[in-house]
């Protein structure tokens, strides 16, 4: 049975720890971090926003030696950038791709959220918070942890 605070040798790297490491990470250009808050609504004054969506974790199976792999977990950064439906399409993009570019610098560059160094999968997208539809950056972050 997988035990979700059995985390290898450092045991601060729990579920919760490592999405708060990722939530706190600051991006440049984001004006808010709603770090582990999903925002019900976005308003245009704290756009860029980001916030991070609930993890998911896979445990190694014991071993009759004793003990357990750590757990490698996934969770999914987002970044919305802007409405849309507001401003010119080709500037709402290649912000969009900027944002994309100060995301996959700020993860790469990462030296703790988790115990192994992290596995990024950057994307541009398009989310619906509040029946609204924004330009959005998502970064799925793996690591063992």
């Amino acid at each position: 049975m997988f035990d979700p605070h059995a985390t290898g040798s450092n045991p601060r790297y729990g579920i919760r720890e490592f999405m708060e490491n990722i939530a706190a990470k600051i991006i440049p250009g984001v004006r808010t971090n709603n770090g582990i808050n999903v925002p019900a609504s976005i308003p245009g004054a704290i756009l860029p926003v980001s916030f991070v969506v609930y993890p998911k974790a896979e445990g190694g199976p014991w071993t009759f030696e004793g003990g357990a792999t750590s757990p490698m977990m996934t969770t999914e950064l987002i970044v919305a950038v802007s409405p849309i439906a507001q401003g010119i399409e080709r500037t709402n993009r290649l912000a969009t791709l900027d944002m994309a570019d100060a995301v996959l610098q700020t993860l790469a560059a990462d030296t703790g959220a988790a115990l192994s160094k992290l596995f990024l999968k950057v994307r541009c997208a398009i989310i619906e918070e509040a029946g609204i539809a924004y330009h959005a950056v998502i970064a799925e972050v793996t690591a063992r942890g």
